[in-house]
Formats: C-alpha cells, sequence, structure tokens
C-alpha cells in the first residue's frame, strides 16, 4: 500500500525515483497524511461505533 501511495504522491509532485527526493519530503511539500494513519483512524471509528 506505501509503494501505490508513494507513486501517487510522486507523480502528483512530478517526481520521479531518479530524483532521489526523500519520502518524508514529498509528504511535507504534498501536505498530505500517510494512508496508513486515514486507513486506522476509520478502524478506530468503526470499532468505537461497534462498542455503543
Amino acid at each position: 500500500m506505501n509503494v501505490m501511495e508513494m507513486k501517487m504522491l510522486r507523480w502528483m509532485g512530478s517526481h520521479t525515483r531518479l530524483d532521489k527526493i526523500r519520502n518524508d519530503h514529498i509528504h511535507k511539500k504534498v501536505q498530505v497524511t500517510h494512508i496508513e494513519e486515514k486507513i486506522r483512524e476509520g478502524h478506530l471509528r468503526w470499532y468505537v461505533y461497534v462498542l455503543h
């Protein structure tokens, strides 16, 4: 999943892997959170719903 996320972010920022820009620099430039965090938020939201 991380590979696809980084492919899309690099594409959005007009960079390739040959540019050798670190992933965290690309995340800061595009100003998005990691997809894993968003998925975790959704799971936690669902979990709280199930508990109630």
